[in-house]
């Protein structure tokens, strides 16, 4: 099944309640057909900051929260109503949860911090990484877990400023690299030794003077070089790196004007998609240097406050771009903020690396 068809199998599906949060799938999933066609997914309450994603082996969306310490799971076909899979503890200075990424077969690791949204700063000495171990989740009727996700805090990162976007360096180092948008650097994360260190720090990854301001955010490593937005330059910019996530050479950028950029990701051709917050849109930035809109309008609510993107890794959606939204709540469109919720856009191209396991 290729573009239309998942989305058909999801056409028709009614709202759902879920217990115990209450959250619904979208009742209009009519498929929007400029410029690529896409669908709502999943809306959330009002005021809920959906704030990174990534999609399980069977498919599942484990979507982030940023406004409150909760991992959710949901279900792209609406076939399944979604999960709290875990609220991370308040005494551990968790008051939301930014980046995940996969570094082994459903083992994702997170990053959890205190981040104020109405200034959008975070606490420094807040910033912790967790294992999450689907392996043993199980879930049943109306949302309620059979068994659940084993849950570990790794580490702390003592010296993050704002710890940001995540993504797996390797399997075999054990490490994960994430970025640090009020230090504007990238931290390196050792999931056995528990050691964290800063491995990059460029001038083009800096945030401004501004106490608001936030640099480099979404990060991914594509063909040797660590690409990576930085959210107030707006900037898509890339870096070679060693197999040590150090730096191997300067940054350089590749496209400005991309408003407020934030996380990102490759498919096989080398073609960027990038999420644009106060945009409100989907980037495309090709390998060739192209950019145009895929779906949202800076004018428009649809994608108001888009986060994240991943592709979908089934057969029936390993072309599907899901992305994450915030209802705009940095920037309201035309005032107003609009609840945030998970888009479906339908493409002709797949993933570069399916689940960002890299070798």
């Amino acid at each position: 099944m290729r573009l239309h068809q998942i989305a058909r199998l999801a056409i028709g599906v009614g709202m759902v309640t879920c217990t115990p949060i209450s959250y619904k799938y979208a009742s209009d999933t009519s498929i929007q057909s400029i410029p690529y066609p896409n669908r709502p997914v999943i809306e959330f309450p009002l005021g809920t900051w959906a704030e990174n994603l990534a999609v399980r082996g069977n498919g599942q969306i484990l979507v982030t929260v940023l406004n409150t310490p909760q991992l959710l799971q949901v279900d792209p076909l609406s076939l399944q109503e979604p999960f709290l899979i875990h609220q991370f503890p308040n005494p551990d200075k968790a008051d939301g949860v930014g980046g995940i990424a996969e570094l082994a077969p459903d083992v994702f690791y997170i990053v959890t911090g205190n981040f104020t949204i109405s200034d959008l700063e975070g606490t420094p000495g807040t910033y912790s990484v967790w294992e999450v171990d689907m392996n043993t989740f199980s879930g049943g009727e109306n949302g309620t877990i059979v068994t659940p996700a084993t849950v570990n805090k790794i580490t702390d990162i003592p010296g993050a400023l704002t710890a940001n976007g995540v993504i797996a360096l390797s399997k075999y180092e054990n490490a994960l690299l994430v970025a640090d948008s009020k230090l504007g650097a990238v931290w390196k994360v050792d999931v056995k030794t528990k050691v964290c260190e800063v491995v990059i720090k460029d001038p083009l990854m800096n945030a401004s003077s501004d106490p608001s301001s936030l640099g480099v955010n979404g990060i991914k490593i594509f063909d040797g070089f660590l690409y990576f937005t930085n959210t107030q330059a707006g900037t898509f910019s890339r870096i070679p790196i060693h197999a040590d996530g150090t730096a191997a050479g300067a940054a350089e950028i590749l496209k400005t004007g991309i408003l407020t950029a934030d996380d990102l990701v490759f498919d096989m051709a080398g073609d960027a998609y990038i999420a644009s917050d106060a945009g409100n849109v989907l980037t495309e930035v090709s390998a060739k240097g192209q950019v145009r809109t895929v779906v949202g309008n800076f004018n428009s609510s649809y994608l108001a406050g888009a986060t994240a993107v991943q592709f979908g890794r089934t057969a029936l959606d390993r072309s599907v771009l899901y992305v994450t939204t915030n209802g705009g709540q940095a920037k309201p469109v035309n005032g107003l903020v609009a609840p945030g919720k998970v888009v479906a856009v339908y493409t002709e191209t797949y993933a570069a690396s399916q689940a960002e396991i890299v070798p």
